[in-house]
């Protein structure tokens, strides 16, 4: 709103009074009062009021003439010349003089009244009265109607338009900025005075600006073409700022690179200029500051269109360069390009085969694990249900259980090595787990010589949730209680397990494995044990029973976790670090709770879908069945589910593809995989899919509960 009174004000316009006048004289004036409020117009308000005495000077000098017609004229004018700061400060004082003194003819010329209502509207614009000001505009517009001519009306339609504009009513501002055009146009030739062009070229400006905003540029054109060579915007640093500003959008709108940015540094300059010399009130520096920072932002998208086009062309003449250099290169060794080709052919198709000889075995080696664990789900399964396994006896029950695990364990082991041999034994697999615990089974699952004895010891202060690789890290303890079978002559072993450093992320963990014989002695006259610390998998293979492949696991697992193996004397030190996972108390059996929880069990073999899904219901849990990855999407697609239990292999559609559609389509739901795969093999697929987490089958029964549980409540956690 200031900014439509500081408009409003700079536009306090010249009377026409239809009185015979000489026009040389008139002209001589209206030039006069012209260059002065330009002059006037862009001073600070110190500047201002130092050469304000000139208004005096020129008022002098009007009076001197004694005549009332281009008196009149003067203080219908006199107003215009009383503004400072880029017009928007006025000196109210001055322009009240002006209108006590042209209050004095309005009685006896029309004309002159409406500029009296102008020049009021301009005082209450001023003083916030923005409403008053646009009544006493309206007044004059009518007064000018009935009473003025062309040249009045111009003025009027302008202030109008520019209220109408500053109301955002951009169809009623432009129909009267065209209006005023319009009534310039039709005033001859000889008596468009600078004062009248002026108005005539701001009206253009508007139009031009609302055309820019409501992006019409086409309709912005004709405008444009009015305004480029217009020599009234030179000496008025406010309204060239906005020209230039709104030309730059209209030539970057073209794709006009240079043209945007030359107007764009204009505008800037002018900015930075405005800032130190033209005083300006809060709103109208913000406007102004938005719109630099606008345009700022399309120069460094010049600029770095600019750039790219130039590393561009580095880039090309470096590839020339390139080019260059190994054409004469192939010139210079083509002949003996010719003779080794026949032996790159050769190696390409060895690459080639072994490349899908690989791969071949990835895939085998992922078929295996599913077509094996899958039907060993079905019947841990079964023996988990006691409602199935009611008539088994318990030792047999114990003994099919240990069998599983061992099968389970051996197809893991194959897997793991296959890995191996790949490179590809990084840690990949980390949840929380308890080291205590994983140490102790991995004990318990080996069978230990007759002729030796392990005496196992553990620290109780080992933390109970650290992340680990379960698989990993119970391979690695059942290869350390195999020493006792690499090396017979060793007598008893002592394995004992300490926290070497407790910080608050992590521990420490040392291994020490002593011996009743000097261990490092005797690997030391065993070289083929003692190379086995250096020997890639494939060849360790080739030794009798695994054993020197259990030496060179240890090392390669160890040094996942930031550990080391130092062989002294008679004792074998191991040393691994390991991550505190952050402790959530999460209680498993919530059969209540768990009743508002709905699950979506994804399986297509029939029996694991049956004896899975009494599970979760047996638990609290809802839970819907779908028979492959189609369905899981459709009922997905359909219902929000909180949990979904991904199987990966099945008919129709895998899993894989059916967790990426619901991602895309659904409010991210939390998908599980649920499927006897192998994760390592398959990391790659399980990530870019949207799968969040992994669970292998077989499954165990509370394991698999307290994992849902979790998984859910960590679910929970994250969306509060």
């Amino acid at each position: 709103m200031r900014r439509l009174t500081i408009l409003f004000l700079l536009l306090h316009v010249i009377a026409f009074v239809h009185a015979e006048i000489p026009l040389t004289t008139k002209q001589q004036l209206d030039d006069e009062i012209t260059a002065l409020r330009n002059e006037l117009g862009d001073l600070s308000a110190v500047d201002y009021i130092k050469n304000a005495y000139r208004i005096n000077q020129l008022e002098a000098r009007v009076l001197s003439t004694k005549n009332e017609a281009l008196i009149i004229y003067f203080y219908c004018y006199y107003n215009q010349m009383c503004f400072y700061g880029g017009y928007n400060s006025g000196d109210i004082e001055r322009i009240q003089y002006g209108l006590s003194k042209l209050k004095k003819y309005i009685k006896k010329n029309k004309v002159a009244l409406g500029y009296y209502y102008i020049t009021l509207g301009g005082i209450h614009g001023l003083q916030g009265r923005y409403n008053d000001r646009d009544k006493e505009t309206i007044k004059a517009h009518n007064v000018f109607l009935k009473y003025g001519a062309n040249q009045d009306l111009v003025r009027s339609y302008y202030l109008l338009s520019y209220i109408y504009l500053g109301k955002n009513k951009l169809e009623e501002g432009l129909s009267l900025a065209k209006n005023a055009i319009a009534c310039y146009n039709a005033i001859p030739p000889n008596q468009q005075r600078k004062s009248l062009y002026v108005i005539y070229s701001l009206a253009n400006l508007l139009c031009f600006r609302s055309y820019v905003d409501l992006k019409q540029y086409d309709k912005a054109t004709p405008f444009l073409h009015i305004l480029e060579n217009n020599t009234f915007f030179s000496p008025q640093k406010k309204t060239r700022y906005h020209l230039n500003y709104y030309m730059a959008l209209y030539f970057n709108h073209y794709n006009n690179r240079k043209q945007t940015e030359k107007l764009l540094n204009m505008s800037y300059t002018l900015w930075k200029d405005m800032l130190k010399e033209v005083e300006m009130f809060g709103n109208e520096k913000a406007e102004l500051k938005r719109k630099t920072i606008e345009g700022l932002k399309i120069s460094q998208k010049y600029e770095i269109q600019r750039k790219d086009a130039e590393n561009k062309n580095i880039m090309l003449a470096f590839g020339c360069f390139i080019i260059l250099v190994l054409s004469v290169l192939v010139y210079y060794q083509n002949w003996i390009q010719k003779k080794i080709k026949k032996l790159n052919d050769a190696l390409s198709d060895k690459n080639t085969v072994l490349s899908e000889a690989l791969n071949s075995r990835s895939v085998f080696f992922n078929t295996v694990s599913h077509e094996f664990k899958t039907p060993l789900h079905t019947i841990k399964n079964v023996l988990q249900d006691t409602s199935l396994a009611v008539n088994i006896p318990a030792e047999l029950l114990e003994t099919l259980h240990s069998s599983i695990n061992s099968l389970n364990n051996l197809i893991n082991n194959v897997i793991h090595v296959h890995k191996l041999e790949d490179g590809a034994h990084n840690v990949t697999n980390e949840h929380s787990y308890d080291l205590k615990r994983c140490i102790v089974e991995a004990f318990e699952s080996k069978f230990l010589s007759d002729s030796n004895f392990i005496k196992l010891t553990i620290d109780a202060n080992i933390d109970s949730s650290l992340f680990l690789d379960y698989l990993k890290i119970t391979q690695l303890f059942e290869n350390i209680f195999l020493i006792p079978q690499m090396f017979p002559n060793l007598g008893d072993v002592g394995v004992k397990v300490t926290i070497k450093k407790d910080t608050f992320e992590s521990q420490e963990i040392q291994i020490a494995c002593s011996c009743e014989r000097n261990i490092e002695r005797l690997v030391n006259l065993n070289e083929s044990y003692l190379s086995a610390f250096n020997t890639p998998i494939n060849e360790s293979l080739q030794f009798e029973s695994g054993k020197k492949l259990g030496l060179s696991v240890i090392k390669k697992i160890v040094s996942q976790y930031r550990g080391n193996v130092i062989l002294k004397e008679n004792t074998m030190l191991i040393s691994m670090v390991f991550k505190k996972a952050v402790k959530y108390k999460f209680e498993i059996e919530l059969k209540d709770g768990n009743q508002s929880k709905h699950l979506l069990l994804v399986e297509d073999e029939k029996l694991n879908q049956m004896l899975t899904k009494k599970l979760i219901e047996e638990n609290g849990f809802i839970c819907d069945v779908a028979n492959n990855g189609k369905e899981a999407v459709e009922k997905a697609l359909s219902f929000n589910y909180d949990l979904i239990l991904m199987d990966i292999m099945m008919p129709v559609m895998d899993g894989f593809e059916a967790s990426k559609i619901i991602k895309e389509k659904t409010k991210n739901p939390l998908i599980v995989a649920l499927s006897a795969i192998d994760q390592a093999l398959n990391n790659e697929k399980i990530v870019s899919s949207g799968i969040k987490y992994f669970m292998g089958k077989p499954i165990e029964k509370g394991d698999f509960i307290k994992k849902i549980n979790t998984y859910i409540s960590e679910a929970n956690l994250n969306v509060g």
